[in-house]
């Protein structure tokens, strides 16, 4: 249905060759001046250069666990913005600009690429008068979504009390703890009634419908109860006298968020049937493939389409419970077995060793030392001046078993032991995952198992 409504349909800049080499070269110069004085936020994951959702969904799962353990109630608005990249208004995008330091020629050229467009509708044969175009950043530009990331940036770093906001691009999250439910709810519907005030006043909408909220804790028991609401105030939200009709946001227990499902209790279960219904539609690609393909290329393509969904941002869900992470194993082991054309009882370990591939439980460990390895700092001297040069990181202390199965715990203690065993504090980031990887393959099943003992 939603093919048929022509507001879903958007404008695409379709530009010449010339055209997009010289955008490159003005956001290569753009995107410089921006990373040099630290003038996009941090909390902006979207279109940024050694950023990805992975980045943006490690944050924000870590994030919640952090709070969830400290004994925080925490709740996420995911917020929804109408049209964001078409609703830009272009004299606050150039006084942005301007605020950013861009100033003098530069400004101009700017100036000029943004104004005076049009734009044109063709329908088969058919081509609509040209229409002057007076909002929006150009779609299908090279240069459009660092634009956006400047008129966006304000949002990113709004201080807000007890409030965080992480967004990909205008996929944006609001993050609100407080000691209390009552003291969420009152933070939560003053931060986003700040939030919208700053939507309208830079000509941006936030979609009702579509904003969705979840109540995070660490067992069912302690969510709030059915009565607890969350109000997107239009109206004075400091005047409690009279009473108010503004409308609700919709509270869900699970969302999509960047290609994964949240649920309200990090248990990650309905992410983990939806890995599993999208790994076992493989079987019937794998079966016709095994035929014509040799096992080098059926490889590749395991690792092309398989693995690659299974490891997917596999640091923030992949410390769930070892009930639901063996049913995505047996999924990716009923792949692993159509490849080589064995039996459905055929051992476990035996297929693994037999196509040299790593288990989802030893994909979890390989990303998470990974992740720690790279945002470990490495200090040349550290190696002579610490007694136990093998502790490399500090553990972390936390109160929940809960806790212990993430990556802010369990990272360091993974990456202590790995470099106690292995000496990785001072390899590179891909000496580090070859090590890694051959050490992992050489791990029988339970000996992997076993390692997850860190946990608790």
């Amino acid at each position: 249905m939603s093919g048929t409504r022509v507001n879903n349909y958007r404008p695409i800049s379709v530009l010449t060759v010339l055209s997009k080499i010289l955008e490159k070269i003005l956001n290569r110069k753009l995107v410089n001046h921006l990373d040099k004085n630290n003038i996009i936020s941090e909390n902006q994951f979207g279109f940024r250069s050694g950023r990805s959702t992975e980045d943006a969904v490690h944050t924000l799962t870590d994030h919640i666990v952090k709070g969830l353990d400290s004994g925080l109630k925490t709740v996420g608005i995911f917020l929804d913005l109408c049209k964001a990249f078409d609703t830009v208004s272009i004299p606050l995008l150039l006084c942005k600009m301007e605020r950013c330091g861009i100033r003098g020629i530069a400004l101009d050229l700017f100036t000029d690429y943004l104004q005076d467009r049009t734009q044109r509708v063709v329908i088969g044969e058919h081509i609509s008068d040209e229409q002057p175009i007076s909002f929006g950043v150009p779609q299908g530009s090279v240069l459009g979504p660092t634009l956006f990331l400047i008129y966006i940036n304000e949002l990113c770093d709004f201080n807000i009390k007890n409030s965080k906001i992480i967004t990909y691009a205008d996929d944006t999250v609001l993050l609100v703890q407080a000691k209390s439910w009552d003291e969420v709810h009152y933070f939560a519907e003053s931060s986003l009634h700040s939030i919208m005030i700053w939507l309208s006043k830079n000509l941006l909408t936030l979609n009702i419908e579509k904003t969705k909220y979840i109540t995070f804790s660490i067992r069912r028991f302690s969510q709030p109860p059915p009565s607890f609401e969350i109000r997107a105030h239009v109206c004075d939200i400091k005047n409690t006298s009279s009473p108010c009709s503004c409308n609700n946001i919709i509270r869900t227990d699970h969302i999509r968020y960047l290609g994964i499902i949240i649920d309200s209790l990090l248990g990650w279960n309905q992410h983990c049937n939806q890995l599993i219904s999208r790994v076992r539609k493989l079987i019937v690609v794998f079966k016709r493939l095994r035929i014509a393909a040799n096992s080098d290329t059926l490889k590749l393509v395991y690792h092309a389409l398989a693995q690659s969904i299974i490891s997917y941002c596999i640091v923030a869900w992949g410390g769930c419970c070892k009930t639901r992470l063996i049913r995505v194993e047996r999924a990716q082991r009923c792949i692993l077995k159509v490849m080589a054309f064995k039996p459905t009882l055929f051992s476990t370990s035996e297929i693994y060793s037999y196509w040299r591939v790593l288990s989802v439980r030893k994909l979890f460990y390989m990303a998470v030392i990974l992740r720690k390895h790279t945002n470990t700092i490495f200090h040349p001297n550290y190696m002579t001046t610490k007694r136990r040069h093998d502790i490399v990181c500090s553990l972390v202390k936390h109160k929940t078993v809960f806790a212990g199965r993430f990556y802010y715990c369990i990272s360091p203690i993974l990456y202590n032991r790995l470099n106690k065993i292995l000496d990785i504090y001072h390899m590179t980031l891909r000496e580090c995952k070859l090590t890694t990887v051959t050490w992992l393959l050489s791990l029988s099943y339970e000996d992997t198992e076993s390692l997850s003992a860190v946990n608790k």
